[in-house]
């Protein structure tokens, strides 16, 4: 395991990973989590702001000429079409940006005051990184609300099988996961999971969200 995918050696901190299918409800459960005051690290958001800057596009150049460049800058959209529908470019594109990734997020729970710190991460499992976090959790709907969902973000149904083409299906992820919560009823009802879970985690380890 390289250093920087090591979340478990941080004194005084529980390092909580999480993760779950396309369209599970991952954010939502960040943004609960927040509100119960743990420390909230997306790689979705970190992977953002590396493949917003400007070096980034440079790389995107050097590799594919103009064929993604609108107006001088990424056309995301199109390059996501295209990596989520290239097996071999996808991989290399992970092998880019994970390990920087993992740097930032190590960065990030190193500087963090708070003694609990959940990290979403959507490829956590597949990545290989199970035993990198303190604990893992699931967070997972049953496969008519993740279409659902898919469908309010504008995605095909194609499209949305693309986007989860190289992740473990939800019921493997859910398997590997120390923790599962499902998110296939209302908003409400999830927070109050999610809440039920910080409370579990004070008893569990100690620490206070």
């Amino acid at each position: 395991m390289i250093a920087d995918a090591d979340f478990t050696s941080f004194p005084g901190k529980t390092v909580i990973g999480i993760t779950g299918p396309v369209a599970g409800g991952k954010s939502l459960a960040l943004s609960c989590f927040s509100k119960y005051g743990a420390e909230v690290i997306s790689a979705d958001e970190v992977n953002r702001g590396i493949t917003d800057s400007p070096d980034f596009f440079v790389i995107i150049s050097e590799r594919y000429g103009n064929r993604f460049s609108e107006n001088g800058h990424l056309d995301k959209k199109k390059f996501a079409e295209y990596i989520f529908s290239n097996e071999n470019e996808k991989k290399w594109l992970e092998e880019l940006l994970h390990p920087i990734i993992l740097k930032k997020i190590h960065e990030s729970v190193g500087l963090s005051e708070k003694e609990i710190i959940v990290v979403e991460m959507p490829l956590l499992f597949e990545a290989g990184l199970k035993n990198s976090f303190d604990l893992t959790l699931c967070i997972s709907a049953n496969e008519k609300k993740l279409y659902e969902r898919a469908a309010c973000r504008g995605w095909s149904h194609s499209h949305y099988r693309k986007r989860c083409a190289g992740q473990f299906s939800p019921e493997k992820k859910c398997s590997l996961a120390d923790f599962i919560i499902l998110n296939d009823s209302s908003a409400q009802e999830f927070e109050e999971k999610i809440r039920k879970f910080c409370d579990l985690l004070t008893k569990r380890t100690g620490s206070r969200a």
